[in-house]
């Protein structure tokens, strides 16, 4: 165990260890605080995120251990304490501090303790600093030095000040017992900003004197001479607050379902009331809706138990405010939840609990349409169809602006059990309604969008590609899918292909003049990277958004994959470019089929073949660090969102016609160059040892409906990997790189013969939950960004349609993807056009940066254009791919690449 924990390495079992200590630190100081805390003050000035300095007076070493737990209770962070090497000589004892939050530092060495506490504060920690530098008696303070306060200068961080009162007779100085009766308090301060105006004109040593001055004069109010401390009436608003508006987040916030460990994060406020002198009602209506939540977590056998201690816990509300909307609401919700038999008897009762809840949410200041649904499903199973008809639609289908997730989720359940009871009243002559199957539902849960970008000649107006957009838009009829948010947090969501609405046609046109021209990357690029991050909404029943830029005559055509893969993108960006060239998509021109419908049946032995195959490949997918060992660069800090970068770059006919060329000599595609491209750059940055052979495994994307019998497409020198499985290889270090194209292109082509992408989509389990398959192989994007792989190929072909139709003419094509769940740290496409070229890449963020992104983007791009040297066909990959390495760096082709433009010699 010591050895592990000497290692500065994250070992997993140090890392478990660490995390089980400060549980159970949490739990002791639990029952401390219970004892010797008499409240706390001002938590609504503690951020929920950012970077932050905790300023506070020192009188015991209880301090530390009380802001440790009020912060992780109250915003679920880990509070940073920087603390003197001498107190962690013994390793096992610095094991335990370290868990807890401290982090050694040498006073005699201030050059490299001011750089950890910096390293701290870039990385977006909270990092207490005790500015008089000893624990003083609680009568005086001694002086404070400027070290925290010219850090929060330097690098404008906002200074959290906290008093600590008491804390010095709770656990005496010299003592290990704490004092049987004594209790102290704690108060935390409004931020000051480094940049705020009053500080405007002073000089940065200025600056931290002042704030110096404002703090030391604050903490000795509050924690000598204890002004305004007993403001915990105020307090406890302020948590039950802070309770309410976490609980809407989650709800905001979650696009699936909502876990066990998203419940224990908010539970921890509620448990902070447990160290404030009294309760308040609202407080103990926010403890019910917890306990709701925790029922709806747990397994039924489990939530029977339990259930008896929810039903005392809301009914005793009830008895003090009987008009209260959320316990109405629950006690409504409870009821609909019973067994169908027993609720028949108690509907009645039902209904007035949810009249209730509706007709006072005004009056206790919460939305009317939190209540709404479970009124309206009240009315129906009560017979009263017509009412809940009329409330849905006076609800939900008047224009009013909704902007969060919630609203709009909330909305498109309304919509749902609308539509639902339309169907039942024979309101609803509409029945194309079907729900996804298998693997596309796993798309539609992964979140991943697709995007291409076209570049057009000859658009006259916006009229044209408006007209174009809606063409499409009746076109296919199957192509709209919406997500139905059932009752009950252990359903699963379903999602449903719906037909077209007219109002569901989503086309913009953007200029470009309010971006600043000194940006570096062009105007289109901005906005197709804002187009991959943008993830749709599916309860919104979006089939794709189309956005114009007439100054650069860019089309971007965004489009979720569980409804259009890559190479039907490919199909709706002709059909496209066909109705702006004045040609009429008629209904001659049958729709692109939904996913899976075109496909060709698959017999019993393939069922259960395809069942193994879904297990060995999320397998493969879960280990990816085993074959590609490009770590993370950063991580993901709580609730941070993902951000997507995008690249892109063409090249020369002439590049791409000697490439082409080549692939056809050697009887190798494209997709296997591109591959063998990605793999040598995955080799060359992870800086693998090319000593011997080595196993690599390069996932393809799956695509829906790119199936494809015979061997037609081996004869398109553009192709095989997209529509296939991981591609597995033995790399062989005295191989030529074009030794390794053709093992991928083999790979691959087996891959299409067994049918294995046809067999995996077909048998993929209905009723699969990404939630859990992410848990159960560490597919999860929590720490570094990505999931499920570092590198990802994807939609390798060439655009076979006529690239001009009439006027209007397709000069460059590019496509890219992107995931808020599901999407590898790197994902690389690649088209061809015009006898060209056309590379784009993504690159999620904080995973890999812009800058590192760039280096290995361009590496791809420089070896497939370098394939056709002399050293591609006759040098091993281990002098190869160094010295392709070098001519790359030498030439500087990374300023090639950010000015999106190869033309090199082949």
């Amino acid at each position: 165990m010591l050895a592990i924990l000497g290692k500065r390495t994250k070992h997993f079992v140090r890392t478990a260890f660490q995390k089980s200590f400060f549980r159970g630190l949490m739990l002791y100081v639990d029952s401390k605080l219970e004892a010797h805390l008499n409240g706390f003050v001002g938590s609504e000035n503690i951020p929920k995120e950012g970077a932050v300095i905790i300023v506070s007076n020192h009188q015991s070493y209880f301090d530390g251990f009380v802001l440790t737990n009020l912060f992780w209770k109250l915003v679920d962070r880990q509070v940073k304490i920087p603390t003197n090497i001498k107190a962690l000589k013994n390793p096992i004892v610095k094991e335990l501090q370290v868990s807890g939050g401290a982090v050694p530092i040498d006073p005699r060495n201030p050059d490299r303790t001011y750089a950890t506490i910096t390293e701290l504060l870039n990385n977006g920690s909270a990092v207490v600093m005790y500015p008089e530098g000893t624990r003083s008696d609680g009568q005086s303070l001694h002086a404070f030095k400027y070290g925290a306060f010219n850090l929060a200068v330097e690098h404008n961080i906002p200074i959290l000040p906290v008093a600590v009162s008491n804390f010095s007779n709770v656990l005496p100085r010299g003592s290990l017992k704490f004092s049987k009766g004594v209790k102290g308090q704690i108060t935390f301060g409004n931020l000051i900003h480094p940049d705020d105006e009053r500080f405007k004109g002073y000089e940065p040593k200025g600056v931290a004197h002042l704030i110096k001055t404002e703090v030391y004069g604050w903490i000795y109010s509050k924690a000598i001479k204890r002004e305004g401390s007993q403001l915990v009436d105020e307090e406890i608003k302020s948590v039950s607050s802070r309770a309410d508006d976490e609980l809407e987040l989650l709800l905001d916030q979650n696009v699936e379902l909502i876990s066990k460990t998203d419940v224990k994060r908010v539970s921890k406020i509620g448990e902070t009331t447990r160290f404030l002198p009294q309760s308040s009602f609202d407080m103990k209506v926010q403890e019910v809706r917890l306990e709701g939540f925790r029922l709806s977590t747990m397994p039924k056998a489990v939530a029977l138990l339990r259930l008896r201690k929810y039903t005392m816990m809301l009914n005793h509300l009830l008895r003090e405010d009987k008009h209260h909307p959320y316990l109405n609401y629950c006690k409504g919700l409870l009821n609909q939840k019973l067994p169908a038999l027993y609720r028949k008897t108690t509907l009645r009762d039902e209904l007035k609990y949810f009249k209730r809840a509706y007709l006072y949410s005004n009056q206790y200041g919460y939305p009317v349409e939190r209540f709404v649904h479970g009124l309206a499903s009240s009315l129906h199973a009560n017979g009263l169809a017509d009412k809940a008809l009329t409330l849905l639609k006076h609800s939900f289908e008047s224009p009013k602006q909704r902007d969060t997730i919630r609203q709009l989720r909330r909305r498109e359940r309304g919509l749902g059990l609308m539509k639902k009871i339309e169907r039942e009243l024979k309101l609803d002559s509409k029945n194309s309604i079907r729900s996804l199957q298998g693997f596309e539902s796993f798309m539609a849960q992964s979140r991943i969008s697709d995007v291409v970008i076209g570049q057009l000649e000859g658009i006259e107006s916006f009229d044209q590609i408006r007209e174009a957009a809606i063409a499409l838009h009746n076109r296919h009829p199957n192509l709209r899918a919406k997500v139905i948010w059932p009752d009950g947090h252990n359903a699963r969501p379903a999602f449903e292909f719906l037909p077209v609405n007219h109002e569901k046609v989503h086309v913009v046109e953007r200029y470009a003049h309010s971006v600043n021209e000194t940006n570096s990357m062009p105007f289109w690029k901005l906005i197709a990277e804002d187009e991959v991050n943008h993830i749709f909404d599916l309860s919104e029943g979006y089939m794709y958004r189309v956005t114009w830029l007439p100054e650069s005559g860019h089309i971007i055509i965004n489009v979720q994959h569980s409804l259009v893969d890559g190479g039907s993108l490919m199909n709706l960006l002709s059909e496209f470019l066909t109705h702006c060239g004045g040609q009429e998509l008629g209904k001659q021109l049958l729709p692109t089929p939904s996913a899976l419908e075109a496909s060709p049946k698959i017999s019993l032995i393939e069922n259960i073949l395809g069942k193994l195959h879904r297990e060995s490949f999320l397998r493969a997918r879960s280990k990816f660090n085993t074959w590609a060992e490009i770590k993370p660069q950063g991580s993901l800090q709580p609730r941070e969102k993902l951000k997507t970068n995008c690249f892109f770059a063409q090249t020369s006919t002439g590049i791409c016609q000697n490439v082409i060329s080549e692939c056809k000599n050697r009887g190798v595609t494209v997709g296997g160059a591109y591959a063998a491209a990605v793999q040598c750059a995955v080799l060359h940055f992870s800086g693998a040892k090319l000593d011997a052979k080595k196993r690599c495994t390069l996932p393809m994307d799956f695509s829906l409906r790119r199936y494809f019998e015979g061997d037609e497409i081996s004869s398109d020198a553009i192709g095989y990997l997209s529509g296939s499985g991981s591609s597995n290889v033995i790399v062989n270090p005295n191989d030529t790189f074009w030794d390794l194209a053709k093992s991928f292109s083999e790979s691959a082509k087996s891959e299409v013969d067994m049918r294995s992408p046809l067999i995996f989509h077909k048998v993929f389990d209905k009723l699969w939950n990404s939630e859990k398959t992410y848990k159960k192989y560490n597919l999860n994007c929590a720490e570094s960004g990505g999931a499920g792989a570092t590198v990802t190929m994807s939609n390798v072909g060439r655009y076979q349609r006529d690239t001009q139709i009439g006027k209007v003419k397709l000069t460059s094509i590019y496509g890219m993807s992107a995931s808020l769940k599901a999407g590898a740290m790197l994902y690389c496409w690649l088209r061809s056009a015009n006898d060209k070229f056309f590379y784009s890449f993504t690159s999620i963020n904080p995973a890999l940066n812009r800058d590192y992104s760039t280096e290995f983007f361009g590496y791809v791009v420089f070896l497939m254009s370098y394939s056709t040297s002399e050293a591609a066909k006759d040098k091993p990959i281990k002098e190869y791919i160094p010295l392709g390495a070098q001519i790359y760096k030498d030439n500087n082709f990374v300023t090639e690449i950010t000015n999106y433009k190869i033309d090199m010699a082949a």
